[in-house]
């Protein structure tokens, strides 16, 4: 019998129908990018002589760096900042998280130049320096010099032996349907009409189905897509508590799973990053291995 024609099934549509998000997935390729490019991985872009992050005394590593003029236009949250970066970084032995949101539009030709050493191959100079400044300013930091320059300053961070995760560009952004994960559903966290358990019991009771395979059906049919994601719902792998701020929920930004080979995640699981709706600089990273 096909579960998708039953009739109490199709009703579902009209309830599942208003919990749909939009959803945006990484497109990405493996390449180095520009310091400038949303990537997974690499090496990032830091403001003028910021210190690199770093946790019991080791640097992190940049697990992704997102482009905030690369991010969709009904992905308003950051919609005061005209030009910067959304990045995340970790300590590996601890998994420490910290996260930057860089406003490369107020301060315009700020770049981070490494600490310098008599033995480097790669010397990122003063006049480098100076000459992106100039370039900022003038708003040709994507200039074909400017650019150029950028690909200096990474093999200056390379030739310092910094540790990087290998880089992987996020080319674009495609957009799905997103509905909330089963979990979500059966555990009644949203304003659902009925019933869900209880609704699967009767269906697989009234036309002797397996109980299994009408849950099947409702999961690919509604999917909350797994792997890395912004926007939609999140998946859980575990039964997260979503944090709060003086008793202000957090709201879920995207999702990062580890199973996908470009984060910096020892163990298995899935990472999810909240940002508080009254000030969304603030924000929290929860990873929750499977």
């Amino acid at each position: 019998m096909d579960v998708a024609k039953l009739p109490e099934i199709l009703e579902l549509h009209k309830y599942y129908e208003p919990l749909k998000r939009k959803a945006w997935l990484p497109v990405v390729e493996e390449c180095e990018p520009n310091l400038d490019a949303s990537r997974f991985g690499g090496f990032p872009w830091l403001e003028d002589r910021q210190k690199w992050p770093s946790s019991d005394k080791t640097e992190m590593t940049l697990t992704f760096q997102i482009k905030l003029s690369d991010l969709p236009d009904d992905l308003p949250i950051f919609s005061n900042i005209k030009d910067g970066f959304l990045q995340l970084f970790r300590n590996e032995e601890n998994d420490d998280s910290k996260i930057l949101l860089i406003n490369t539009d107020q301060k315009a030709g700020k770049i981070h130049i490494p600490e310098q050493k008599a033995n480097n191959k790669v010397i990122f100079t003063e006049d480098d320096s100076n000459r992106l400044k100039q370039l900022n300013l003038e708003k040709q930091h994507r200039s074909p010099e400017a650019l150029k320059l950028f690909e200096k300053l990474q093999k200056s961070y390379k030739s310092q032996q910094r540790k990087a995760l290998k880089a992987k560009k996020i080319k674009t952004w495609k957009q799905v349907v997103d509905y909330p994960s089963a979990t979500d559903i059966f555990d009644k966290k949203f304003k659902f009409p009925l019933d869900i358990n209880k609704f699967i019991e009767e269906i697989a009771e009234t036309y002797d189905l397996y109980e299994d395979d009408i849950a099947d059906y409702l999961d690919a049919t509604y999917k909350c897509h797994a792997g890395d994601k912004i926007g939609g719902y999140p998946l859980w792998t575990q039964n997260i508590k979503i944090p709060s701020v003086k008793k202000e929920k957090m709201i879920y930004l995207l999702q990062l799973d580890g199973e996908t080979g470009h984060s910096s995640f020892k163990i298995d699981g899935t990472g999810h990053l909240f940002y508080l709706p009254s000030d969304p600089h603030v924000m929290k990273f929860i990873w929750a291995s499977t």
